[in-house]
């Protein structure tokens, strides 16, 4: 009798392809500037009230920054945290990217259908993180 035949997945491929590293870099620079611009709406937020005397017309403002704000931070980190996963190679960062960029795509061609450049930017970089997925562990 033969013995069966078992399949492994192959394991990651050494380095890191050039355009996850741009992609991570560009993550990460974005998700930085969200992390500062969320700071700057929470201390605008926190700051307003003590400089306006009219504290009925400051309320909704200042709750609204302080919303925006906290929504800004959050986004900030986590794009912070999916550019260090991409940067080293995980594969929940790829598939987080992944989602995004099929979310993305498909909000390009709903109708109003405007399949333009940046439909296949994402087609593209779709392709490729499928492409490169076994660089990833």
């Amino acid at each position: 009798m033969s013995t069966p035949t078992t399949y492994a997945t192959p394991p990651p491929v050494p380095g890191r392809p050039i355009l996850v590293s741009i992609l991570a870099i560009l993550v990460g620079l974005v998700g930085i500037f969200l992390v500062v611009v969320g700071v700057i709406l929470l201390a605008l937020g926190l700051f307003i009230p003590l400089g306006i005397p009219a504290p009925v017309f400051v309320f909704p403002l200042t709750l609204g920054l302080l919303l925006v704000g906290i929504l800004t931070l959050i986004l900030g980190a986590v794009l912070v945290a999916v550019a260090s996963g991409l940067w080293h190679l995980e594969s929940w960062a790829l598939w987080l990217t992944g989602i995004v960029v099929v979310i993305e795509l498909i909000g390009q061609v709903l109708p109003p259908p405007h399949f333009g450049l940046l439909a296949l930017l994402y087609l593209f970089l779709l392709v490729y993180l499928v492409a490169v997925r076994r660089h990833f562990h």
